[in-house]
C-alpha cells in the first residue's frame, strides 16, 4: 500500500512538472516570436522613416549640405642605405585625406631590417645584434602639381619618429618576447613621378633623403641611419560622402 501510494505520488508529480515545464516552454516560445516580430516591426518602420531624410521637417527649415571627401591609402617598398654605404631593404604604409587633387595629409609606417632574424637571412650586419630593425611613423605630406595629368611630379615631406632597436627571446620558446629599443627624431624629403593608372588607382617612384637623430643603440653611430630612400607604390583613393 505505502509502495503503491509512493508510485502514485511520484508520478503525479512528474505529470505535475511535465505539464508545468511544457507549458513554460509554450510561454517562451511566445515570448520569443513576440519580442522578434516588435523587433522586425521596429526596424521596418525605422527603414520606413530613413527614406526621404532630405525632406524631413526640421525646426529650423534648413538642411544640412553634403559632406564629402577623399581619402588614400599606400603600399611600397625600396631601399635604403646608411651613411656608411650599407644597403638595407625598406617597406611601408601609409593612408590620409586627399585635400585636394594636389595635395594630401596623411600618417605613416614604414620598417627595415639591420641584421639577420632567426629564420630569416637578409645578409645585413648593420646592427651588432641579431633581430635588429628600425621602425618609422609619423604624418606625410604629398604635393603633387599637375595631377590631372597622366604622369605628374610627387614630391613628399616625412616628419615623426624612429624606434631602433633589436627583439629578443627570453624564455627560450619559439617566437621573440619583446623589444629593446630608443625612439629618436626622424624626417624624410623625397621627390619623384605618378601616374594615374586607373580612376581609384596611381602608381609612383620617389627617392630622397632621410635624416635620422638616433644615437649609438645597437652598434651604430650617432645620425648613422640618415641617408638615401627610394621607393616605388601605389596608392588607392575612395570617396566618402555623409549626407
Amino acid at each position: 500500500m505505502i509502495t503503491d501510494l509512493f508510485k502514485n505520488i511520484s508520478f503525479k508529480n512528474l505529470s505535475l512538472n511535465g505539464k508545468i515545464y511544457f507549458m513554460e516552454e509554450k510561454n517562451m516560445k511566445k515570448i520569443s516570436i513576440i519580442i522578434l516580430a516588435l523587433l522586425c516591426g521596429a526596424i521596418f518602420t525605422t527603414a520606413l522613416a530613413a527614406e526621404g531624410t532630405e525632406n524631413r521637417q526640421t525646426l529650423t527649415g534648413a538642411s544640412l549640405p553634403r559632406i564629402g571627401f577623399t581619402s588614400y591609402a599606400g603600399i611600397g617598398g625600396g631601399a635604403g642605405a646608411t651613411l656608411n654605404g650599407e644597403v638595407f631593404p625598406m617597406a611601408g604604409v601609409s593612408s590620409g585625406i586627399q585635400f585636394k587633387p594636389w595635395l594630401a595629409l596623411g600618417g605613416y609606417l614604414s620598417a627595415a631590417p639591420l641584421s639577420n632574424f632567426d629564420h630569416a637571412d637578409f645578409g645585413l650586419s648593420i646592427a651588432d645584434q641579431e633581430n635588429g630593425y628600425f621602425l618609422a611613423s609619423g604624418a606625410e605630406l604629398l604635393i603633387t602639381p599637375f595631377s590631372d595629368k597622366m604622369i605628374h611630379p610627387m614630391f613628399r615631406m616625412a616628419i615623426g619618429g624612429i624606434s631602433v632597436g633589436y627583439l629578443e627571446d627570453n624564455d627560450g620558446i619559439e617566437g621573440m618576447d619583446s623589444a629593446v629599443q630608443e625612439r629618436f627624431f626622424h624626417v624624410a624629403l623625397s621627390a619623384g613621378a605618378e601616374l594615374n593608372f586607373t580612376r581609384h588607382t596611381n602608381l609612383y617612384f620617389r627617392a630622397g633623403g632621410r635624416f635620422s637623430g638616433n644615437t649609438g643603440i645597437v652598434g651604430l653611430g650617432n645620425g648613422e641611419l640618415s641617408g638615401f630612400e627610394a621607393e616605388i607604390g601605389m596608392r588607392f583613393f575612395w570617396k566618402t560622402l555623409i549626407d
